[in-house]
């Protein structure tokens, strides 16, 4: 009887080229890649620990977002999934002037999430598909 183990890798890049939510998630798409979805507390330490010692001071782009959903609740993009871990700041998202709309993941402020503008240009997080 054959046996499978399911390891977890997090195939990710960082792009510190600052472009709009809109632009950084079609550059990613170029490049066979997707704006970066965090599902899990797993995923995101991960990422901290690779953006805190690699990226200090800076602010990234994931796919999270409300720009398409009615309800004001967020999704990730790439996969159409509602948020379900989530790794907020305090009273964020918060809609401050009525359009943020998009997640961005800083490397400061604990790196907690926050809602932005998706106008701003930041750089950002492409990962890799899922395995089949």
């Amino acid at each position: 009887m054959n046996s499978y183990k399911a390891f977890v890798i997090f195939a990710f890049c960082c792009v510190a080229v600052q472009l709009t939510w809109v632009e950084a998630k079609h550059f990613c798409l170029k490049l066979g890649l997707r704006l970066l979805s965090i599902e899990t507390a797993e995923e995101n330490t991960a990422l901290l620990e690779y953006i805190g010692e690699n990226y200090p001071n800076y602010r990234f782009w994931t796919s999270g977002s409300n720009l398409y959903h009615p309800t004001g609740k967020f999704y990730w993009d790439s996969t159409g999934e509602m948020l379900g871990f989530t790794n907020w700041f305090i009273n964020q998202p918060d809609n401050q002037g009525g359009s943020e709309y998009c997640l961005e993941m800083p490397s400061t402020a604990n790196h907690m999430w926050n809602d932005i503008e998706c106008t701003f240009s930041m750089d950002f997080i492409c990962e890799a598909y899922a395995c089949p």
